[in-house]
């Protein structure tokens, strides 16, 4: 996620428009005129867009209001993180591209964890207590390990990578006594020369 800005609407609600770059596609289908809500304008203060980005809308967010915080809460779909990348599921709007739908809600929306892992978002009750586990999570283990790249490979046709084998550290006397030379030290573990 590159931008987020949250807006009032009917006077009673808030939602979030939130800006992504997209940074591969696995797999398009047609579009689905019937799958996209009416009214899905974005606002202009979000325009325009380069053609590798998308704006998603989502209920929800905080905006401040005459001097005062309002918060909305989806405990069903928790605001996006600028700490993550994720994989999204979603429906473009026929009329405008650059404009997706999650039409699975939370439930397809996959933040990219720690190497390369895939979580998935819970529905928790009002005191952040899992309420309902969503149902992508057990398949999403069975079938990917939650392995972003094992979900790629299914997506694309294409062998997922293979696990990197650690490499040695095996610099030489002479890559270290240059080190040592320059005032450094080597450092195995990054196998290179550190300065303190």
């Amino acid at each position: 996620m590159i931008a987020a800005k949250s807006y009032a609407v009917e006077d009673d609600s808030i939602v979030t428009w939130s800006k992504f770059k997209i940074l591969e596609s696995w797999r398009q289908v047609a579009a689905c005129s019937a799958c996209i809500r009416d009214g899905l304008a974005p606002p202009t203060d979000m325009l325009p867009l380069n053609p590798d980005e998308i704006l998603v809308l989502r209920g929800g967010g905080s905006l401040a209001v005459n001097g005062v915080l309002l918060k909305s809460i989806m405990y069903d779909f928790p605001q996006f993180s600028f700490d993550h990348n994720y994989v999204l599921f979603f429906q473009r709007d026929p009329s405008q591209p650059q404009v997706g739908s999650l039409w699975l809600g939370g439930n397809g929306v996959l933040p990219i964890v720690s190497g390369n892992q895939l979580a998935t978002v819970d529905i928790l009750d009002t005191t952040g207590t899992t309420l309902q586990h969503n149902p992508f999570t057990d398949e999403l283990q069975s079938r990917y390990g939650n392995s972003l790249d094992q979900m790629r490979a299914s997506f694309t046709g294409s062998p997922p990578p293979p696990t990197p084998t650690p490499t040695p550290c095996n610099p030489g006397l002479t890559a270290i006594r240059s080190c040592q030379q320059r005032g450094g030290g080597w450092d195995y573990e990054s196998c290179q020369c550190s300065y303190y």
